[in-house]
């Protein structure tokens, strides 16, 4: 079982892993003795080659071209120098002296005045081109002899990075004629997405052996969203900008081993020992708002702001949400000619942080 870098949905990169180094894919729909205890809809278990039967070395590149996007205008704003990781380094991140809580400020010390002072005043946006969309893959797996057994490495390094730019419209209708706002703009995104598969096998004998699996993924979005139109429950003209980054990272790791013994009527064993950590970091989503009287053209925008935080208006938005999964599983399996039995047990510790 894996964490999740998404509130309310499980997900993983599959991509990251190249099809040259998968040595099966199965997917069951139906629940078994061996599958987790939250099984629901379905489970996709992916299996890499443990041992390659020869010396495998393969790196490729790509690039592709988005119809309306690539060579485009292209609106970013200025980030840190770890973006092209898809990580941030800290550019994004709260002042170091800002307090935990906004609760029992006073106005003569420590009021939110001096505390935005301790903000970066970054909110520019920046137009330029968007290149082509570039990709890497590199892999390596091999198979050596270690006191006259099987000992396999596979490794597996991957990096993809997108720029793509999409057209915007939003509204809501009100009693199927009028409407309570309509806006149009653009979604500026640059995505990076990356991973690294590092797996070491063991054959102890015919009818054993053990194994130590990894990977780490990282997926970001990069996003600066622009509006325009009418706020009429407001009577405004508005003009929006939201400057967004969300990182989200993936570890796994296990230690697994399987065994067969034959004097015990077949009897084959599946055991394992597993981690998985995964963070999602949203720091600094920044908006502002501009707006003006929407019958009177000539009159100048100004900045819209509000007292209580709202997604309405210009204000500044962090989160972090954290999920550590961690616990062992043992499968066990007897197969007759005519029946087969499947017994399992697992146990799993999850903690979740949310800020």
């Amino acid at each position: 079982p894996l964490a999740s870098s998404e509130p309310d949905k499980k997900d993983f990169a599959f991509d990251l892993i190249p099809s040259y180094l998968v040595e099966n894919t199965i997917v069951e729909k139906s629940y078994s003795a061996d599958n987790p205890g939250d099984f629901a809809g379905g489970v996709v278990k992916i299996n890499t080659i443990d041992f390659p039967s020869n010396t495998l070395f393969r790196f490729s590149y790509g690039t592709s071209f988005i119809p309306g996007s690539t060579t485009k205008s292209f609106s970013g704003y200025e980030g840190g120098n770890s973006d092209y990781l898809g990580i941030d380094d800290g550019t994004r991140e709260l002042p170091e002296n800002f307090p935990q809580s906004m609760q029992g400020l006073t106005s003569s010390e420590d009021s939110t005045y001096n505390l935005a002072k301790l903000f970066t005043n970054k909110w520019k946006t920046i137009d330029s081109k968007a290149p082509l969309n570039q990709a890497f893959a590199l892999a390596y797996g091999d198979n050596f002899s270690l006191f006259n057994q099987s000992f396999g490495l596979i490794f597996s390094a991957n990096y993809k990075t997108e720029q793509a730019s999409a057209d915007i419209e939003s509204n809501q209708p009100v009693d199927g004629t009028d409407y309570l706002y309509e806006y149009s703009g653009k979604n500026f995104n640059r995505n990076v997405n990356w991973g690294l598969l590092f797996n070491l096998s063991y054959k102890i004998s015919d009818l054993h052996k053990i194994g130590f699996k990894n990977t780490y993924t990282v997926n970001s979005d990069d996003e600066v969203i622009q509006l325009f139109g009418n706020q009429y429950d407001r009577n405004n003209y508005q003009q929006s900008t939201a400057l967004r980054f969300v990182s989200r990272e993936l570890y796994s790791g296990q230690f697994a081993g399987q065994s067969f013994f034959p004097s015990l009527l077949n009897l084959k064993a599946d055991y394992s020992l597993f981690y998985s950590e995964s963070l999602r970091d949203e720091p600094d989503y920044r908006r502002y708002s501009y707006g003006r009287d929407l019958q009177d053209t000539e009159e100048p925008l100004r900045i819209l702001l509000s007292l209580l935080p709202n997604l309405r208006e210009g204000g500044r938005y962090y989160s972090d949400l954290s999920e550590v999964s961690r616990g062992t599983k043992i499968d066990l399996n007897w197969d007759f000619e005519l029946v087969k039995f499947k017994f399992g047990c697992l146990y799993e510790k999850r903690s979740i942080s949310f800020i």
